[in-house]
């Protein structure tokens, strides 16, 4: 993306990567930053709400033909998300933050084995036991500033500071 420097006006070229930490102007020297909120980031930022949509609206259609509860399987959340595959989400795709430049891969032994995943499923049991807490949650280090989170009433909202849900987000309860 092209930038000008705000001290003396000049233009030149920097990568999203760049733009997201303090830069220096090649002309003066002057240091500066970027307000949150560039437009690939929002961009970026409103692609990951829509994935993590998509993956609320799948586990609440999971739900509706699993007599209210959300996937659960014993080996970890992860393999857990991949039993919305492939009745309730199309691909691996919509499990990709396209502002998460390392993401978690999906385990051995399941449908996207290796794929990325940027998402942390960090819900209860059951949909009605989700309510207005969290059910998937991003990375921090994805967006400027902030960090996309689905709740169980299906919204996607920011949130600044660390991600709400347990620490190491693992499910806490039994196979139902």
């Amino acid at each position: 993306m092209v930038v000008q420097c705000p001290s003396c006006g000049s233009q030149y070229t920097v990568s999203a990567e760049q733009a997201r930490h303090e830069v220096k102007c090649a002309q003066c020297g002057q240091a500066y930053s970027f307000p949150a909120g560039t437009a690939r980031d929002a961009a970026q930022r409103a692609q990951c709400a829509w994935n993590m949509r998509q993956i609320g609206m799948a586990m609440y259609c999971y739900a509706e033909n699993h007599l209210d509860h959300l996937p659960y399987d014993p080996r970890g959340p992860l393999h857990s998300l991949v039993l919305l595959y492939p009745d309730f989400v199309i691909g691996p795709e919509a499990f990709k933050c396209p502002s998460d430049s390392e993401p978690d891969a999906f385990p051995e032994g399941c449908s996207f084995a290796g794929q990325p995943c940027s998402y942390r499923y960090v819900a209860g049991p059951t949909l009605r036991a989700t309510g207005q807490r969290p059910v998937l949650v991003e990375r921090q280090e994805n967006h400027i500033g902030s960090t996309n989170v689905l709740y169980g009433d299906g919204t996607v909202r920011p949130q600044t500071g660390p991600p709400p849900g347990p620490g190491d987000y693992s499910m806490k309860w039994e196979s139902p």
